[in-house]
């Protein structure tokens, strides 16, 4: 099962590269921020901030999409560049956007259930 999923990873992480290759040599836009040593842009920041996380399970999937996105971005710059920097960040926006998926969901359950005993 891991292997199936890590394949299908590292595929889509390849074709990705491939597809940014093929976009920058169209004259195409490149990512909207950098995945190397220097600070997120605010937008980011605020995007896996566990303070802003979503309290609905739309907002929570849309969020999710979002934080995919910039991780996408870092893996892609890791591969293109194959430097140790941007992979840990990588790592560190995987982290990150779990942060804010855990946060997402105690909220979604605190909205949902209250004070109300949960099952267990």
């Amino acid at each position: 099962m891991k292997e199936s999923v890590l394949a299908r990873t590292v595929l889509s992480m390849l074709l990705a590269v491939g597809c940014s290759t093929l976009a920058y040599a169209q004259g195409m836009q490149p990512a909207r921020f950098s995945c190397d040593d220097r600070p997120f842009p605010t937008e980011v920041q605020v995007l896996f901030d566990p303070k802003t996380a979503p309290d609905t399970t739309a907002g929570m999937k849309q969020r999710e999409n979002e934080m995919n996105e910039v991780l996408l971005q870092c893996r892609k710059y890791a591969l293109q560049t194959q430097t140790m920097v941007a992979f840990q960040r990588a790592e560190l926006v995987e982290r990150m956007r779990d942060d804010v998926l855990k946060e997402s969901l105690n909220r979604i359950n605190q909205k949902v259930w209250g004070d109300r005993p949960r099952p267990k």
